[in-house]
């Protein structure tokens, strides 16, 4: 197997011999990514590439880690030049932690009495959800209230574990 961080992997070419010729293929794995604040839309296709003379079925299998895409095909015929044989597209929610999905392709063909395959595999980075530091400021008083982090598209509640005084005013509420 062929492993890869970017969008498209072909794997090097195996070889069979059969019917008196040898011919190639390769497994071909193509995936793109588009971004929001919130998720990741991932699109993989998994594919074969083989020799002019080929003509036969495929079958293949597209898996994930988390929730990334996948799909399966069986028999699916891919004659001269190969075929796109599965795509899939799913979207990966971004957590409050940066994750890795690893997309893997395997293809194999039963062609000239066995069992002939390939594999690849891409990794797509998925960063964090967008977070913000809010701080508080006491305008000149006493009593101090820590930090706290306000995730992209996640309600905070505000929690004060101290009100702030200060002399001559009364505590009314933050403000930005």
């Amino acid at each position: 197997m062929t492993t890869k961080t970017g969008s498209t992997i072909t794997v090097p070419a195996s070889y069979i011999s059969g019917a008196g010729t040898s011919r190639t293929f390769h497994a071909k794995l193509t995936v793109t990514s588009s971004s929001s604040d919130t998720a990741v839309s991932i699109t993989a296709k998994g594919a074969v590439k083989c020799s002019s003379d080929w003509h036969g079925p495929w079958s293949g299998t597209l898996s994930s880690t988390g929730s990334g895409p996948s799909g399966s095909v069986s028999n699916k015929e891919a004659t001269a030049g190969g075929a796109t044989l599965v795509t899939n597209t799913k979207s990966v929610t971004r957590t409050h932690a940066a994750q890795t999905v690893k997309v893997t392709w395997t293809a194999w063909s039963y062609k000239y009495g066995s069992s002939h395959g390939s594999s690849a595999s891409i990794s797509v980075n998925v960063p964090a959800r967008p977070s913000y530091a809010v701080t508080y400021n006491n305008g000149g008083g006493t009593g101090t209230h820590a930090s706290q982090t306000k995730w992209h598209s996640e309600s905070l509640t505000l929690t004060l574990s101290t009100v702030p005084t200060r002399t001559g005013y009364s505590f009314d509420g933050w403000y930005t």
